[in-house]
C-alpha cells in the first residue's frame, strides 16, 4: 500500500509546459481579458465522464466488500456527486502538435498555445486548485483507488481518525481522481487538467460566480478565472498554414501587453 504522499505524487504529476488548442478569437479574448473560462465538470464535452469514476468506485467496493465495513458506499457516492457539482475543469494537453487535437478542438484552424503551469492565477479562496496528467490505464486507476481506501481504513483506526467525508487530503485526492480518470480509448489526447474543487463552506459563493453559455443547444456552466499572460510561451499555427499571417495578426495584441511570444508552424501534413 502506498502512503498518501506517494499517491499524491502520482496523481498530481505536473508538466513543466502544456498546450491548449483553441480558436483565434478565443485566444484573443484570453489575452485581452486575462481570463479563461473553466467548465463545470458535469458539462464537459464527454457526458460519460461524470459516471466513469463513480462506476469504477462501485466496481472496487463490490469486489472488495471489506472496504464497506468502514466506508459507506452510498454516503461516499452522495458526497462525491455533491462535491463534483462544484468542481470545474480546464483541459490542456502534453501534445505540442497533434493531428487528433487539431481536428477535434480547432477544426484544423485556430492555433495551439504553449504555456507553463503558472498559467492559472491561484488567489481564489472558494476552490482548491489542483493539476495533473489524465490517467487512462484502468489497472492503475483501480490500484490508486484501492490505496486511497486502504489509507481511509487505516486512518479510521487511529485515535483521531481522518474523516473521508469532510474536507481532507484523502477526499480531495478522490475528487481529483474523478476528474482525471478517463477511458483508455482516449489516451491519444494526452490530456492535462486543472481542477477547481469547490470548498464546502463556499458553495453559496460559488453559485454566484457561475455563468452560462449555449453550445450545440446545451447550456454549459462555467466560471471565469484570471490567468498570467506572461506564462504564455508560444503559438503554433495549424497544419498546411506555413506563413506568418497568424502571428502578424496577433502581434499588435502582444505588443499592447508587452508579451514575448514565439511563433511556430505545425509540422503535420494534411492530404
Amino acid at each position: 500500500m502506498r502512503t498518501i504522499d506517494q499517491i499524491a505524487r502520482i496523481i498530481y504529476e505536473k508538466s513543466e509546459n502544456i498546450f491548449h488548442y483553441t480558436t483565434t478569437e478565443a485566444f484573443k479574448n484570453i489575452i485581452e481579458t486575462s481570463e479563461i473560462w473553466i467548465t463545470k465538470y458535469n458539462d464537459l464535452n464527454d457526458p460519460t465522464e461524470f459516471n466513469y469514476g463513480i462506476n469504477l468506485i462501485d466496481k472496487i467496493l463490490n469486489e472488495k466488500p471489506y472496504f464497506t465495513r468502514t466506508i459507506n458506499k452510498d454516503e461516499l457516492k452522495k458526497s462525491l456527486k455533491k462535491r463534483l457539482q462544484y468542481t470545474f475543469v480546464s483541459s490542456f494537453t502534453n501534445c505540442p502538435d497533434s493531428h487528433l487535437m487539431w481536428s477535434s478542438y480547432s477544426r484544423n484552424k485556430g492555433l495551439c498555445f504553449q504555456c507553463n503551469s503558472n498559467f492559472l492565477a491561484r488567489n481564489i479562496n472558494q476552490f482548491t486548485i489542483v493539476e495533473g496528467k489524465v490517467i487512462y490505464d484502468q489497472k492503475q486507476q483501480e490500484e490508486l483507488l484501492i490505496d486511497i481506501f486502504e489509507n481511509t481504513i487505516l486512518s479510521s483506526q487511529k485515535p483521531e481518525p481522518l474523516k473521508l467525508f469532510e474536507t481532507s487530503s484523502l477526499f480531495n485526492l478522490l475528487v481529483f481522481c474523478m476528474t482525471i480518470f478517463k477511458q483508455e480509448g482516449l489516451y491519444g489526447e494526452e490530456e492535462y487538467r486543472f481542477s477547481l474543487i469547490g470548498e464546502d463552506n463556499y458553495f453559496e459563493e460559488i453559485e454566484k460566480l457561475i455563468n452560462t453559455r449555449i453550445n450545440c443547444e446545451r447550456e454549459i456552466s462555467f466560471i471565469k478565472l484570471k490567468i498570467n499572460r506572461n506564462s504564455i510561451i508560444s503559438i503554433t499555427s495549424p497544419p498546411n498554414i506555413h506563413n506568418n499571417k497568424l502571428y502578424l495578426s496577433l502581434k499588435p495584441l502582444f505588443d499592447k501587453y508587452n508579451l514575448k511570444i514565439e511563433s511556430n508552424h505545425s509540422k503535420i501534413i494534411l492530404r
